[in-house]
Order: C-alpha cells, then sequence, then structure tokens
C-alpha cells in the first residue's frame, strides 16, 4: 500500500499538471461549435423564434444539471434563495446578452459577429480601469485601438451590410460589457454547478415568460417538428452547447488565468470565422476580410499585452507569498484591485480562508 502511495501522487500530480489544457480545449471547443449551431438556428428566415430557442436551451442545461446529479456525476445543487437573489441582476443581463445576440447572428454573417465582439473587451477593460484603475498599457491601448480599427473596416467590406444587424450588435456589445462587469463584482462563494444552475434556472422564467407574451410559445412546437431534421439536430446540439459553455468557462477561469482565458477565446475566434464563412456564405470583400484578420491579430496582440502587464504586476508585488497576501486581503475585503493576477491564486487563497466554495 505505502509503495504505491507515490505512483498515485505521481498519476494525480500529472492529471492536475494537464487539467489547463484540456479545460482550455473544453472551452474552445464548445465555444466554436456554439457559435455556429447559434447561426444555424438563429439565420434561418423561415424560424423566427428567438425566445423560445433560447427558453429551450435554459430548459436543457437544467434538465442536464438535474440528470447529472441524479446519476451522481455531479453533486446535487439546491435551489437557493439568497443565491438566486445575488444572481437576479447577472441573469438578467445574462439574458439581455444572448438575446441580442442571437438577433445580431440573424442580420450579420459569422466573421463579422466574431470580430464586433472583440469590442467588449475594449469596453470592459475600460469600465475596469475606471473602477478598479487597472493599469493600461501602451501594448494593451495599441491592440484595443487596432481591435476598433479592424472592426470598422470589416464592416465597410461587408457585402451584407444590415443597418438592422449591426445596431443589434452594438447592443450586444454593450449588454456583454455590463454583464461582464456585473459578473465581477459578484461573490464567488458558490460552485461552478451551484452558479450555473440558478442562472440557468431564472433564464428560463425570463425567457419563458418573454417568449409567452410575444405569442412565440403556441407556434414553437409546431414549427419545430415542422423543419427538416438537419435544423433539429442544430437545435439540440445548441440546447446541450449551452451546458458546456457554462461549465467549460468556469471550468477554464479556475484552473487557468484571466490572461489564458482571453488568449483562448482570441484564438477561438480564428476557426469561428472561417468555418462560419464555408458554412454560412459570410458576403465579405477582400477589404471585409483583411478587417477581420486584423482584428484577430489585434485580439492576439492584446492576449499577449495582457501577459506582459501580468508579469509586470506580479514582479512589483514581489514573493509568491507577498502575492498571495495581497491577493487574500483584497479577497477578503471584497476589494480586489489584482485583477490581472491570475484567478487560480486567488481562489486558491480564498478557499484556504474559507470564502470560496468547491467549484
Amino acid at each position: 500500500m505505502e509503495a504505491s502511495s507515490p505512483s498515485r501522487a505521481k498519476r494525480g500530480s500529472c492529471s492536475g499538471h494537464r487539467e489547463p489544457y484540456y479545460a482550455c480545449v473544453c472551452y474552445a471547443t464548445s465555444s466554436v461549435s456554439l457559435s455556429l449551431a447559434n447561426k444555424a438556428v438563429f439565420s434561418r428566415h423561415d424560424f423566427d423564434f428567438p425566445l423560445a430557442v433560447l427558453a429551450t436551451q435554459a430548459v436543457a442545461t437544467v434538465a442536464l444539471l438535474r440528470a447529472g446529479a441524479a446519476l451522481r456525476l455531479c453533486e446535487p445543487v439546491p435551489f437557493d434563495r439568497r443565491l438566486a437573489r445575488s444572481m437576479l441582476p447577472v441573469t438578467v443581463l445574462f439574458v439581455s446578452m444572448l438575446w441580442t445576440s442571437g438577433k445580431a447572428l440573424r442580420y450579420c454573417s459569422v466573421p463579422v459577429v466574431t470580430i464586433f465582439k472583440n469590442l467588449s473587451v475594449f469596453g470592459i477593460t475600460a469600465y475596469e480601469r475606471a473602477v478598479y484603475g487597472q493599469r493600461i498599457s501602451a501594448g494593451v491601448a495599441a491592440s484595443l485601438v487596432c481591435m476598433m480599427a479592424g472592426s470598422v473596416v470589416a464592416a465597410a467590406g461587408d457585402l451584407q451590410f444590415d443597418g438592422v444587424g449591426y445596431t443589434w450588435m452594438g447592443l450586444n456589445v454593450v449588454c456583454t460589457v455590463a454583464y461582464l462587469a456585473a459578473v465581477r463584482r459578484l461573490q464567488p462563494t458558490s460552485s461552478t454547478a451551484a452558479k450555473t444552475f440558478h442562472n440557468q434556472l431564472l433564464a428560463l422564467a425570463v425567457f419563458a415568460a418573454a417568449a409567452a407574451a410575444n405569442g412565440e410559445l403556441p407556434r414553437y412546437f409546431g414549427r419545430v417538428a415542422w423543419m427538416p431534421p438537419r435544423f433539429q439536430l442544430g437545435l439540440l446540439l445548441s440546447a446541450v452547447l449551452g451546458l458546456l459553455i457554462n461549465l467549460a468557462s468556469f471550468w477554464c477561469i479556475t484552473v487557468t488565468s484571466g490572461t489564458t482565458y482571453s488568449f483562448v477565446g482570441a484564438s477561438n475566434k480564428i476557426p469561428a470565422a472561417i468555418l462560419g464563412h464555408f458554412l454560412f456564405s459570410s458576403g465579405l470583400n477582400a477589404v471585409g476580410w483583411a478587417g477581420v484578420a486584423f482584428g484577430l491579430a489585434a485580439g492576439f496582440g492584446y492576449a499577449w499585452s495582457k501577459l506582459a502587464l501580468d508579469r509586470s504586476e506580479r514582479q512589483q508585488l514581489g514573493s509568491p507569498q507577498e502575492a498571495r497576501r495581497a491577493v487574500a486581503d483584497d479577497v477578503e475585503n471584497g476589494n480586489s484591485k489584482s485583477p490581472l493576477l491570475p484567478v487560480s491564486v486567488a481562489g486558491g487563497v480564498a478557499r484556504a480562508r474559507g470564502t470560496l466554495g468547491p467549484g
């Protein structure tokens, strides 16, 4: 028994060492797949039920979480009124972000939506600078300017330019920034599964009520039955991927740093843009593709600049022990002003102090 313990410890260490890679691959794969599945569902002109589709995705997430608990694949998550109340503002913004994204996908191509989502990075960076005093390096500032320039050039080369679609895209950027800001202020006192369950349960209530009030629900199920099997499969896939992207994103944030998460997010835009073009005929000319390429390159530049700034911040804090003490003090005071530090460091210290749950 004692001789086998080091072997088990070694295997556990290897598994822990590889976990960030698994998390990043799962996040990138689910993100790209969900973008393409949502485009297939939301862009059909003979199927205009965005609220009902989003309600279906929320139902699937809640049902899969319950099924996983019943099969003992994950811990059961009881309904917590206190957590639900704290999650309500976040869920309202989450619902707004998903709805405006679905409307934008109906009118805009996948490459255009992909590149314009970079503008939300600009918005959240400006927010964190104003509220938390986050330092912005010259590289980060230059990358943000290039992101905006790439979006403008991509729009100029969009042969399928639609003012309505770009208006929805702009609203989606605003909702995304507001949602990320709200998540940032949410105290991490619950597990990933608990936050996902309550967020999706509240979203289901909002989407279902809105779909009923809008008159979508009475016609929705009959229309789904009338659609071809390929579309039905895409709808089912989008529902399942809705859960996977929630779990994968929380997992990736937990076991990696915020910079790594941003870098993976910038990387997965490339296959999403390319596959979206070939699968859905984006309608971009050479100028538009130049803007997309420029914006994607700016996303990489932003991630690398954040990495350099992250290292600089940690060097200024001194030793790892001092960094952990500083993060622990910020977490306990509810006033984290070190947003560039790896989330795993902050989470580990907080759990050691008893301020975070197991997730």
